[in-house]
């Protein structure tokens, strides 16, 4: 809940040790990252507020903030880790975070956006049409597209990437081809 402090830990299986990583969270959402050595983490204060996501890096220990408020559930990672995609809500959310989210009680309207981890730079990639509220995200294994799970409709979309390498000289970069419908899936549950 949005207004009660959560506690989270680690599990190391080969070992059976059990480490603290974080106390006293509200509204704590993890996201594992691909690689297995980090994850997102979404939050909110002491009112239900959302706050900024948290990248934490298991093995160090480092909490690093990125610029994007949304909750953790709706982002997923390249396989290195080092870009991260999430549905970020254009409007706060609503305050129990991430309560009202989960219980359906909000209207969220997402922009797809794709987070640098090295530089924290934020880059929005689709902005409204359609309009969604991203349930889920994954990128295939070539990581060529990003398949979103649209709430609103049960309709799973398909959005092309670009390479994130700059265009040849004299050349401009062009922009990722509209998001497409997959496939038509059942809607959430109540």
């Amino acid at each position: 809940s949005g207004l009660a402090p959560s506690v989270i830990f680690s599990f190391n299986p080969a070992t059976k040790a059990v480490t603290q990583l974080m106390q006293g969270i509200n509204g704590a959402v993890l996201q594992p990252l691909a690689n297995g050595a980090a994850f997102i983490l979404s939050a909110s204060d002491q009112r239900g507020n959302a706050t900024p996501l948290t990248r934490f890096t298991v093995p160090s220990g480092v909490a690093t903030g990125l610029a994007v408020t949304t909750i953790a559930e709706k982002c997923a990672s390249s396989a290195d880790g080092k870009t991260i995609y999430c549905g970020v809500p254009r409007d706060p959310i609503p305050a129990p975070s991430p309560d009202t989210w989960y219980q359906r009680a909000a209207g969220i309207h997402d922009r797809i956006v794709q987070i640098d981890v090295a530089s924290g730079r934020a880059t929005v990639l689709l902005d409204g049409n359609p309009d969604m509220d991203v349930a889920s995200l994954f990128l295939t294994p070539d990581q060529r597209f990003l398949f979103i799970h649209d709430l609103k409709s049960g309709t799973v979309w398909r959005l092309e990437l670009t390479q994130s390498d700059p265009a040849p000289s004299g050349q401009t970069p062009s922009s990722p081809p509209p998001a497409t419908p997959q496939s038509q899936a059942p809607p959430p549950p109540p």
